[in-house]
Parts: C-alpha cells; structure tokens; sequence
C-alpha cells in the first residue's frame, strides 16, 4: 500500500488540529473521520479516510483527505448547506456523496498545480477545469486511465491476487476489491476502469479461472458528460463560493448561470431518458405481467404452504421439505428452470440453469416496478424505495367491477409527500400481489400492518424456515436474489439480452404505451386478452375535458394555481413535475409524428386527410428540389421539421390519430367549436373528412372490432329497441367509414408512387443533360 501519514509541507493544517467549523444541522454528528448524517428514520455513516487524494511533486505519497482538518471543514460545511437548501430538510444520501466525491476530485484536481487549498484557486484554473470536464468528466480530468497504468505496471512485478481481486472459495475471480484500487488509485468511490485497463488485467490473470460476470465486464473509456449533467456539476461547484467565508472554500464562481455555460461548452446534447424502443417496452411489459398473472400465483402458494408447514419440521425435514413440494414442481414448469434452493448462498451460488425460490421473488416484485412506474408515471423511488416507495394500505378500491381505484405515491421531486392518484386495474393487481408476497413471507401468527414497505418481506431458508426481512433493489446485479436482475435472468434468460432500464425510464415507458396503446398490435391483444391493460393518462382520464391542451390538463388536475402566490418555490418546483411528463410524450410524440410521415411518402396505406397535408408538401419540396441530389436535404426530414414549426402534434385516439396543431392555422378542424377543437367530439365520422386526420390498417383494425360489436349489439334482444337501432345505425355508418377508409388508402399509396416515379423521371433526365453539357 502506498498510504502514508502526510509529512510537513506548506499544505493544509493536518489532522491533529483542531476543526473550525461547528455543524449547525441536528441531523448531522462528526466524531474521528466519520460523519452520521440521520434523516429521520435511519443513520448513514460516511468515512471521510476512505476519500484518498494522488500524490505530486511536493507531496511525493497518496494521502487520505481526512489526514487535512480544513478539508474535513469544507466538507461538514458544504454538507450543512446542502441540508439547509433541501426542500425538506432531508437531502437524499445520494446527493451528499455526490458532493463528497466532487469535493475531493476538485482538490485532488489543483493539487498538481501547488494549489492545497479551494480558496487559492482562480478563475483561469476553474475556466481550465470547466474545459476539461466537458471534454470527459472527471475521469478525464484527473486522468484516470494513466493512474490505472501507473497501479498496473507496479502489479506486474508481483503481487498477491487475493488482495486486489474477489476471489470465490472455488478460485475463480470475480470482480476487483473497490478498497484497494480506491487506496492505489487515489479515488474515492468507485472509479471508471478503461477498456485498456481491463485488457491488461485480464493480460495478468491468464491463467487462472474467472466467473462468467468478470468476462462479461467491459471498461469504459471517458465520455463527455451530457449539457445537464455537465450544468449540474457547475452548479455544485457554484455551490461552494457559497459557503461561510470562515473556511476553505472557492473564493469565486465558476460560471455564471450553469445552464448558459454547460450549453456553451458541452460536446453532448442531454437526453432525458434512454432511448427505450416501442418493441423493448412492449416486451418489458409483457414478460411483467406474466410474472404477475402466472409466476406470481404459484409462487405464493409455495410460500403460503412452507409457511404452515415449517413451525412442525425439525431442520432434516425442512431441508428436504423443498425437494418433495409438489408447488415447487408446479412452478418450475412456469419458470422453466429447476428450482434447487430456497436462497443464494456460498454452496447454492448463481447461475445460469438453476433458479432460488429467493431469486422468484425477486423477478416478481422487479416485474411489479415495472407496471407500477411504467403504468402510472412513477419515479423509481416512489415506486420501491424503503421509505418513500409503495406501502401496505396506498391501495384504495373505489368500485371493483367497474375498475375504479386509487393510490397514494409520494412526489419524489415536487410535494416530497404523498397523494392520491387514480390506477388501472393493472396496478391495482400489482399492489395486491405484493400484499400477498408479504404477507405469505410473515410468520403465521403475525399479519399485515399498514405503512410497513411493500417491497420488504420474509426471507426463506432451509435450515431456519421463515427469517428476517429483506428488500428489494432497483439494480441489475446477478448475485443479489432480490433485485432487477433476477427478474432479466427469469424473464430474458441471458442478462445481456436485456434492455438498459434506468431508474428515470418509466416516463419514457408511460408515454411509448400511451402513444402506442391504439396502432401497435401486441399492445391491443394485450389489452382484449387481460380486459384491463388501460395506458390512459390517470392523472387527467376522470377530471378534464381533451380540448385543452396536455399540460394544461395535468396542472389542473394538481391544482397548481392554489399555490402560486403562498408557495412560489413549491409552484416552480410543481412546474418541474408537470412538463417531466409532457417532455417525455412529446419526444414520443415526435417520433409518431416521424412514423405517420414516414409511411405517407414510401406508399403504405393511409387514409384521412393528414395524408393530402404530406402530398402537398411532397410535391412543393419536388419542385424546388435541386438536380444534385446530394445537396438536396431527405423530403421527409425537411417536410418533419416543417410541421415541428409550425406545432404539428400527435394526438392517438381509437379510429386514428389527430396531427392539428398547437398554433392557430387558416386550416380548420372538423371538431371544432367556437375556434376551439372539441376532441371529445371525436369520432370516426366527424374526423372522417378532417385535414388533420390520418388513418392507417392498424386503426382500421380497432374499427372492424367496433364493428363486431355493434353487429351484435343490434341482433342482442336483451337490448331495448331503442338501443337496437341506434346499434343498426351506427353500424351501417360505420361499416360505410370503414369501406371508404381502405378505397382511400389504395388511391393516396397510387397517388404518392406517381408522385415518386414522376419525380425520379425528371430527375434522371436533368442530370443526363447536364452531363451531356459538361
């Protein structure tokens, strides 16, 4: 180890001298090097020692950030200030480690230039950082790949595996020890490993045995953050000009406004979520719901049976209770995987043929966070975390047959308390089989109590029966049984198949159903064979009318304007929430917008009066295209960037899809009321002429199940006669709809192929005579 007491040089105070600042938060103590940090119903400890900072050239040895008084300062100081500014009062552990680690890596930054301390930092040193930061992070910043080399190179000369590398009890590695390379590489967390780092690692280890996760660990090489992930960063810094004048703290900001700065430097455009595919969401949603309506059934009975079972069961008999059950049997079939141990543990590992019932559990309750955040909008942490997520009791049941319910969800980001929302009788399933998890996970003469976290329950074991709660993680890690990843090892049998669901995605997801929920097929047979998949926008289905727009809806639904004049920060913080969720539909909005475009111009069938809008400017772009067609921009990039100007939206109903715009236009819709569109007056025979319509096979299919339906409305004599012939009515109308829709169809995909060849004549006639002339 390369850890040393700090000789003395002109360098901060060391750590025998007394701290300056006193911590004024309640929730907060310091004794030695490590922090508590109480949020109110559980202690946190951070130890300042584990925080390492790299060696220069008047500091020859990788010292311990705690070893210097006035870093410790700084950092009880900017920890203060953190709980100070938080809405609340309590911050989330994540943010305080983040800005622990931010502090070190500053300092750790200006210690090669002689700089020991924030306040003799100026501003061409934090320009310079800003610079490098937007190139990579901080892990190009602190150039984090030759530290990795320096560790290596030493390595080679000889060393003992079993202190830089987990080592399982049968010899084969399987990841590094985070202690050793934190201390050697002077970090603090957990640092990026380049991908020529993980080349020469698995150079060092050749010849010894490796688990399947440590081959399928690839490096990272450094990456230029996002602009909102840069903009944060400078905020942060900006954060530390802002501390009390009696410690070490930068002297000055290092940008003026962190969001005209992060745009002005950064080399990558933010996205707010990963880009979830329509098939990946689809298939996410599908496998979820299996594990809630086949695995999840079976699974409870097993529990429900070891949990009367077990009280009279010596441990033999417990231990071969499992082998014998007949549920198991039952649900190895649905699993399709042997099922060999109740839990993980060093004689029954993880692996890629056999399952623990523990690791069942898991894929179910992974399963239940993604209909519950997908479904309903939720953010990870309202859905599962321990303190904040899903309760025993949120569930309220309105109306079982009519499939009313309601469910309280903390507001992570806005209220930071709990409110009441309406759910899809998909939910409410969700948070029922939870309940019942829990409950079949408790000894037999306990029962449930309201408040207690959904996500923890009873733990399995063969020699003890029934033990202490565990709780579910929102991570992919193969080895921890109650986590995301037993429900991609269930559901994907290979991890690597998975998609990468981030803990922000479950917005995306919500707007993928909701604008897909009509046109995609999977997502139609989905909801006739379930009777209950509704992707409705629960916040606003039951309260406002559609002929307003999206946003306006959702902020009059939370009755944002109560708190306009009382609360501003809380207004503005409600704000956040409320276009959170427009963002999201309206990036999905466009790409719908791109699909409906997209199949107007290569002749796919179409109908409606959407489809005459994108002829149109086909054919104006054609005549004004140039001869070199190199120079010329994709018709259908230019026509969708047209339409994006002038606020074309997408607008998904059963009989098709609406495209009017936001913006006032000569064009009027067929709905209109009062130069107002009335969409609640939507139907297939008002839209049927509308300029804004558009039509195509997948929603005349929801047409002709109408159809079916009314056909057997009209010949029901359980019906009055009233109702019969309006039932006849309407299925003459619509069966009419239907038939002019598809001769449509046929004449707009004729129409827009002669739109093409004529063009492509033209076309290869101007450049014939221009070659000719040269």
């Amino acid at each position: 180890m390369l850890i040393h007491d700090s000789p003395k040089l002109d360098l901060p105070s060391g750590p025998n001298d007394k701290l300056r600042y006193k911590i004024k938060s309640l929730s907060l103590s310091f004794s030695g090097t490590v922090l508590t940090y109480h949020d109110g119903k559980r202690s946190s400890y951070f130890d300042f020692s584990d925080l390492y900072l790299s060696a220069t050239a008047a500091h020859p040895l990788i010292t311990r950030l705690s070893d210097y008084s006035d870093h410790v300062d700084t950092m009880l100081a900017a920890t203060d200030f953190r709980i100070a500014r938080s809405r609340d009062g309590r911050p989330t552990v994540r943010s305080l480690t983040r800005q622990f680690y931010l502090i070190r890596h500053l300092i750790d930054w200006l210690r090669p230039f002689g700089i020991y301390r924030l306040g003799d930092a100026t501003p061409g040193h934090t320009r310079d950082l800003l610079a490098q930061l937007a190139s990579g992070g901080w892990a190009h910043a602190l150039s984090i790949e030759a530290r990795w080399h320096g560790v290596i190179d030493r390595l080679e000369r000889g060393c003992d595996l079993g202190a830089i590398f987990g080592i399982w009890p049968d010899g084969r590695i399987d990841g590094l020890r985070d202690p050793f390379w934190r201390a050697q590489l002077a970090w603090g967390g957990r640092p990026l490993m380049p991908v020529s780092a993980k080349a020469r690692l698995d150079e060092l280890i050749r010849d010894k045995p490796s688990t399947e996760r440590w081959k399928a660990r690839n490096g990272a090489d450094c990456r230029p953050p996002t602009t909102l992930a840069l903009s944060n960063t400078i905020g942060w810094l900006n954060d530390l000009a802002a501390l009390p004048a009696s410690i070490d703290r930068l002297e000055h900001k290092v940008a003026r406004g962190s969001n005209t700065s992060a745009k002005s430097i950064s080399k990558k455009n933010s996205t707010r979520t990963a880009n979830l595919l329509l098939s990946e969401a689809i298939s996410l949603i599908t496998k979820s719901l299996d594990m809630i309506y086949e695995t999840a059934p079976l699974l409870i009975e097993l529990y429900g049976e070891a949990r009367t079972a077990f009280p009279e069961l010596s441990d033999d008999a417990r231990k071969a209770w499992l082998h014998n059950s007949s549920s198991k049997e039952r649900l190895e079939k649905v699993v399709k995987r042997p099922i060999t141990s109740w839990a993980l543990s060093g004689h029954n590992a993880s692996n890629s043929v056999s399952v623990a019932v523990e690791e069942v559990l898991g894929a179910v309750q992974g399963a239940t966070t993604i209909v519950l955040g997908s479904m309903n909008a939720r953010r990870q942490l309202e859905i599962c975390d321990r303190d904040k997520g899903l309760r025993v009791g949120d569930l309220a049941v309105l109306d079982e047959s009519l499939g009313l319910y309601q469910c309280l969800f903390f507001i992570e980001k806005t209220y930071r308390a709990r409110h009441l929302f309406y759910v899809n009788r998909t939910s409410a399933d969700a948070l029922r089989c939870l309940e019942r998890l829990k409950q079949v996970c408790l000894p037999s003469e306990m029962t449930l109590s309201n408040g207690s976290s959904l996500y923890n329950c009873g733990r399995f074991t063969a020699q003890y029966g029934l033990g202490a709660e565990r709780h579910f993680a929102f991570v992919n890690k193969e080895k921890k049984s109650r986590s995301l990843g037993s429900f991609f090892k269930l559901a994907y049998g290979d991890i690597s198949e998975a998609p990468d669901l981030t803990s922000h995605m479950f917005r995306r997801f919500f707007a993928i159903l909701y604008m897909h929920r009509y046109e995609h097929a999977e997502l139609r047979a989905l909801k006739q064979h379930l009777r209950h998949l509704d992707v409705a926008m629960t916040r606003v289905y039951v309260t406002d009318p559609s002929n307003r727009p999206l946003a306006e809806q959702i902020a009059s639904a939370l009755e944002q304007d109560r708190y306009d004049h009382v609360k501003p920060a809380l207004a503005a913080a409600l704000n956040d929430e409320i276009f959170d969720i427009q963002i999201e539909l309206e990036a999905v909005g466009k790409e719908k917008l791109r699909m409906a475009v997209e199949e107007i111009l290569t002749g796919s069938p179409t109908a409606g009066g959407f489809s005459k809008i994108i002829r149109k400017l086909y054919r104006q772009i054609l005549n004004h295209v140039m001869i070199e067609q190199s120079d010329a921009a994709d018709p259908a990039d230019r026509i969708i960037t047209l339409l994006d100007n002038h606020r074309y939206r997408v607008i998904p109903m059963e009989h098709g899809q609406c495209h009017a715009p936001d913006l006032r236009r000569t064009l009027k819709g067929a709905c209109e009321e009062g130069g107002v569109l009335a969409r609640e007056n939507a139907s297939p025979r008002v839209c049927g002429g509308c300029a804004f319509h558009f039509n195509n096979p997948s929603y005349i299919r929801n047409l002709k199940d109408r159809l079916s339906d009314l056909e057997a409305e009209r010949d029901d004599f359980l019906l009055s006669p009233h109702q019969q012939a309006r039932a006849e009515f309407d299925y003459d109308n619509l069966k009419k709809i239907i038939l002019l829709a598809e001769k449509q169809m046929i004449e707009n995909s004729r129409a827009i192929a002669d739109l093409s060849s004529g063009h492509s004549k033209v076309t290869e006639s101007s450049i014939g005579d221009r070659q000719c002339a040269v």
